[in-house]
């Protein structure tokens, strides 16, 4: 702990020093400011460069109660003390109420109490600062984290919920979703109480994934994280826990589904292509062969030289039908090849 800054209001010097002595014991370090009239210590006021004040009552300028309502004006916290051999029981009373630390009676042997009563004020003080210096930081995360914070009583309405909530509900104002009820905005609000009940007498982290419907109509996605807090009898006093938007999670998910999907299709459609390729050339090969195979066999009969006349004829016959045959398939596969080529041309031309 820091030593303090000490402003030390009495326009008796011996005093002055008497008191900074047995302060000095105490703190060490101390940094002090001697104000003797109201020009030190209006300047004193205006530098604000001070964090404890000891005043005299009786002064030859003012008095310490009007000192005490300057500077509390000023600086409400500042602790103050007033130490003084001049003031009454109804003087201190009326200091106490507004607002002074501690009253010692100047003498002797009171020195060594003023020095105590300063440390009391400055610890005091100091642990103030730091539990105001915390709910600062607390109140800081609460509000600028990026998850919806909450507090729910047992029934599930809403005590408490940071900025971030609020506007992931639809609303504008803290004070309007106070007393809400949160499984209200769930597309599914029985499987988010069900999830609640299942909180109730656990001090553990539970997870749950849904939609959630906000004022405005928006479909948000979110994961719940939350806690059951009990009193020291085991009663349920609320529901603490964070809301995270997953929605572009959720989306990014499907997307990816849908993507696999597309592509486990176009596989399967680039397979039966194939497979119809396949059989379709099987086909071609098939009957382009046929009359090919009679074309060759009855030619080389010819080139045999052996053949009747009869049966010479007969070969030519064949060999004609079969190269006439050959011309009609060949004819016929050509003009299903440009109908497909014209038809994938005009299909581009329209649609792309």
């Amino acid at each position: 702990m820091s030593d303090p800054k000490v402003l030390i209001i009495d326009d008796n010097s011996s005093d002055r020093a008497l008191a900074l002595r047995e302060l000095k014991r105490l703190f060490p370090q101390l940094q002090y400011i001697e104000i003797i009239d109201e020009n030190s210590f209006a300047q004193a006021l205006e530098q604000d460069n001070f964090n404890i004040v000891i005043t005299d009552y009786q002064l030859g300028w003012t008095t310490g109660l009007d000192i005490l309502y300057r500077i509390k004006k000023q600086k409400p916290r500042c602790p103050i003390i007033m130490f003084t051999g001049t003031g009454s029981e109804e003087i201190a009373v009326s200091a106490m109420k507004a607002g002074l630390d501690d009253y010692v009676i100047k003498s002797p042997q009171h020195y060594i109490r003023l020095a105590a009563a300063v440390r009391s004020v400055w610890q005091r003080s100091q642990q103030h600062q730091a539990l105001e210096e915390f709910k600062q930081s607390y109140y800081r995360f609460f509000e600028r984290i990026p998850l919806g914070l909450y507090r729910l009583n047992p029934d599930g309405e809403i005590i408490e919920a940071n900025s971030t909530l609020v506007k992931m509900l639809g609303y504008e104002q803290h004070e309007d979703i106070q007393g809400q009820s949160i499984f209200e905005y769930h597309l599914q609000p029985e499987a988010y109480l069900l999830w609640q009940q299942q909180l109730n007498g656990k001090e553990a982290v539970a997870e749950y994934e849904g939609q959630i419907k906000s004022l405005k109509g928006e479909l948000i996605w979110v994961r719940h994280n939350a806690i059951s807090v009990s009193d020291t009898q085991g009663n349920l006093t609320c529901y603490e826990g964070a809301v995270a938007d997953i929605t572009a999670n959720k989306q990014a998910e499907l997307e990816r589904v849908e993507l696999l999907n597309r592509e486990r299709k176009a596989k399967e459609e680039a397979e039966t292509v194939n497979r119809i390729k396949d059989e379709f050339l099987a086909t071609l090969s098939h009957e382009l062969r046929t009359p090919l195979n009679a074309v060759i066999g009855w030619v080389q009969l010819l080139r045999g030289g052996k053949m009747s006349e009869a049966q010479t004829t007969k070969a030519i016959d064949v060999i004609d039908r079969n190269a006439k045959a050959q011309n009609q398939l060949i004819d016929d596969l050509l003009d299903r090849t440009l109908a497909k080529v014209f038809y994938g041309i005009v299909k581009n031309y329209f649609y792309f």
